[in-house]
């Protein structure tokens, strides 16, 4: 590549058609449908090969790091503030300009200006940026977060305004959560996608689409990670005849620093649902029923009322994980 921008005989050969850093990135997003296609006919060619069973898939998400910083980034709060000072900062330069135009008018019979229009044009651009990255944020929050207002810490990055803030191992990033699913048998990728949500809590539906789109059918058996236990992954496979194994917890420990058993902290084992009546009960014998549900059903939240075991039990967390 280097030969091509500073050799003669290779410019003259290549016409000055230097390839450079973009040329892989832009023949993978302008062919993107291309590259799916391709993979679906790796996993058919795999299928015809017996390499694939479908007796049993595992689904799993990584962090992958997008290509920007959260120096690079601005808040929801902070970008309407700063949209609106750049709207009065080139109000009152406008306002200058003008002024300064008609007093120069006045005195030299001509115009020059050229100060202002700078500082101006830069002004301009900013507020630009500042505008979309805004649209940006709430176009991604409209689809991730539908009918819910927009929290002001929620952030954007102006150099990927796709990527979302995502953690692992305590450190906190611009990413991208990749879903795989592998085939036990010969640990085949068969289903694959990128979603913006930071957990893996509405990924399951996604996964089993892309599952079906490459071979036609759902496996029969599939295991995940704790991260996958919520609602909505719950009820997509509840519709489904897959037999699923999800974890459903880490091997939470009880605080041994606590001596007093009644003045322990609580942790999700301790209560006990009850799948008949759709309640828990706490370690207190107490009865926590649900507290709000969606039109379809579906729990809108895992918030159960926790007064009746206040008065014995101090709570790790405000909220009981959906069973």
């Amino acid at each position: 590549m280097r030969k091509c921008h500073q050799d003669l005989a290779f410019m003259y050969i290549s016409h000055t058609n230097c390839p450079n850093f973009r040329v892989l990135s832009d023949f993978r997003k302008d062919n993107y449908e291309f590259f799916k296609e391709c993979f679906k006919q790796t996993v058919s060619m795999a299928i015809e090969l017996g390499m694939i069973s479908l007796g049993h898939v595992s689904l799993d998400g990584s962090k992958f790091k997008a290509d920007t910083s959260i120096h690079k980034a601005m808040s929801y709060g902070r970008l309407k503030k700063k949209e609106s000072e750049l709207v009065y900062e080139i109000e009152t330069l406008c306002r200058k300009a003008n002024k300064c135009d008609n007093e120069e008018d006045c005195e030299y019979q001509d115009k020059t200006g050229y100060e202002i229009p700078k500082e101006l044009e830069i002004k301009e651009k900013r507020l630009v940026k500042v505008r979309e990255a805004k649209e940006a944020l709430q176009a991604r929050e409209k689809e991730l977060n539908p009918n819910k207002k927009i929290e002001a810490k929620k952030q954007i990055s102006f150099a990927d305004k796709e990527a979302c803030i995502m953690g692992k191992k305590g450190r906190f990033e611009y990413a991208y959560n990749g879903q795989t699913s592998v085939d036990s048998k010969k640990q085949i990728i068969i289903g694959q996608h990128l979603t913006q949500n930071a957990n893996d809590k509405k990924e399951v539906e996604p996964a089993l689409k892309e599952i079906k789109n490459n071979i036609g059918k759902l496996p029969d058996k599939m295991t995940m990670d704790n991260g996958y236990i919520s609602g909505s992954n719950l009820e997509t496979i509840k519709n489904t005849d897959i037999d699923t194994y999800i974890a459903t917890g880490k091997g939470e420990k009880k605080d041994s620093k606590q001596l007093d058993e009644s003045n322990r902290k609580l942790v999700k084992s301790d209560f006990i649902y009850d799948s008949e009546n759709d309640n828990f009960k706490c370690p207190n014998g107490k009865i926590l029923s649900v507290k709000s549900k969606s039109p379809n059903g579906t729990y809108l939240e895992n918030k159960f009322f926790l007064s009746n075991c206040a008065t014995k039990f101090r709570f790790q967390a405000a909220s009981l994980e959906e069973a």
